[in-house]
Formats: C-alpha cells, sequence, structure tokens
C-alpha cells in the first residue's frame, strides 16, 4: 500500500500515477498541460485544464481503497485553534478542480463544493464535539445534500501524526465529470 512507503518512494510513485491520470485525460479529449515546478509547489496545481481559453487548476488524486473522494483537511492536527496545526494540501492553492482515479475511473469535480461542506464539518466537530470516537480515530457523521459526509481524525499511516481527513462519496457532487469506467 501506497501510504505506507517511504516519502521519496510515495512521492515518485504518485507522479507516475498522476501523469498517468493526466494521459487519460488527454486520451478523452481534455485540454490538459502539465504545471511548473511553481504551479504545483505553491499553487498546488497539478495540471492545468484549458476550456475555452479559461486554464483551471485541477488537483489530482487516486484511491487504492474505498470509493469516497478523500481531502486532506489538516496534514497536521493539535487541536482545534492550536497554531501548530497545518491545513492540509487539499485545502490550499488555486485548484478549482479535484480529480480522483476510483478504480477504473477519474472523476472530476468542483472543489468549492466540497470545501464549503469540510468548513460546515469543522465547526460541527468544534461545537458539538465529534459523533464516535475511539483510541485510534475520531468520527462526525454529517449529512448534506442527502449524503453522508464524514470528517475524521486520525494517524497518518506513514509516520503516526494525527491528521484531518474528509470523505465525501462522489454523489454529493453536482456536475460530475467521469472519464472511464
Amino acid at each position: 500500500m501506497l501510504a505506507t512507503q517511504e516519502y521519496r518512494d510515495r512521492v515518485k510513485q504518485g507522479r507516475k500515477i498522476e501523469q498517468e491520470i493526466i494521459e487519460t485525460m488527454r486520451q478523452n479529449g481534455m485540454k490538459i498541460s502539465n504545471p511548473s515546478s511553481n504551479d504545483d509547489i505553491f499553487k498546488k496545481v497539478d495540471a492545468w485544464f484549458n476550456r475555452d481559453g479559461e486554464r483551471i487548476g485541477i488537483q489530482i488524486k487516486f484511491r487504492e481503497t474505498g470509493s469516497d473522494l478523500l481531502f486532506e483537511v489538516y496534514d497536521k492536527f493539535f487541536g482545534f485553534n492550536d497554531p501548530n496545526n497545518k491545513i492540509g494540501r487539499d485545502l490550499q492553492g488555486d485548484a478549482k478542480l479535484y480529480a480522483v482515479k476510483l478504480n477504473n475511473q477519474i472523476v472530476m469535480v468542483d472543489k468549492a463544493k466540497a470545501v464549503d461542506a469540510i468548513n460546515e464539518m469543522i465547526d460541527e466537530a468544534r461545537c458539538n464535539g465529534w459523533s464516535e470516537s475511539n483510541s485510534c480515530t475520531k468520527t462526525l457523521y454529517y449529512e448534506s445534500d442527502n449524503q453522508e459526509l464524514q470528517l475524521k481524525l486520525q494517524h497518518d499511516p506513514s509516520d503516526g501524526r494525527k491528521k484531518m481527513i474528509a470523505y465525501i462519496p462522489k454523489e454529493f457532487f453536482n456536475n460530475i465529470v467521469t472519464i472511464g469506467g
């Protein structure tokens, strides 16, 4: 499983899969260009989608298991309002679209809808607590647009740090673009 590999190996394998996803998008008629190093590092853009002359940033992910779209909310989490928390990559940057390879298909959604729901879930957990808690994880179950979303405080499998992840089903999103599958 990629999540338990050493950092350099994960990055190398992740970039390879990212390029495969980009190539699949191109093969399906999307005008996709690769980002510069600065775009990737500072704007958190993994690819640019050129639509009608407009350049739209895309974040690209893949899931080895499961069918929800995962959004890294906090890369490091020490507690609500803790100044040492580190915002997750998925909530930073200029990307407007979020593309995830799930099994044999690529699902692309509007990132703004996810960010709005994630902010609602964070407020709910902060104000009313977690729905479920055990020694390893804390989970908030949240309903929005007739879909069950989850916000989880869990340990990163690679190094054990606490991080916060949102699990959002693809059915939550409007205007889903599906490629393959």
